[in-house]
């Protein structure tokens, strides 16, 4: 994979942050390879196996988010990581069942 130079530096910026448990938004136009380059990076550069990653997309973009990760970590250079969905919405009640689901993910 090739990336651009202003890929390296927003995943580079953006990793920082999540490692130090910052919150941050960065704004890049259409075409900038954030869900097909950008999200796989930082996914595989922050799931390190003590780290649960999750990325949170409209359900207009689940489809091809999901499908774009998949081609991307299901690879043997990452190690098969597999790519789960769970559905959530604002009123979505934190319940044992949902719980379950989070924690089964998360190993």
């Amino acid at each position: 994979i090739q990336l651009r130079a202003s890929q390296v530096s927003a995943a580079k910026i953006l990793a920082q942050e999540a490692k130090h448990g910052t919150s941050s938004v960065r704004q890049m136009i259409m075409g900038s390879g954030k869900t097909t380059v950008l999200t796989p990076c930082l996914v595989a550069m922050l799931a390190d196996g003590s780290r649960f990653v999750s990325v949170v997309v409209p359900s207009a973009l689940l489809v091809f988010t999901r499908t774009a990760l998949s081609a991307r970590l299901g690879r043997a250079a990452l190690g098969y990581r597999p790519v789960r969905t769970l559905h959530f919405g604002r009123r979505t009640p934190m319940v044992k069942p949902v719980l379950q689901r989070l924690a089964l993910c998360a190993k």
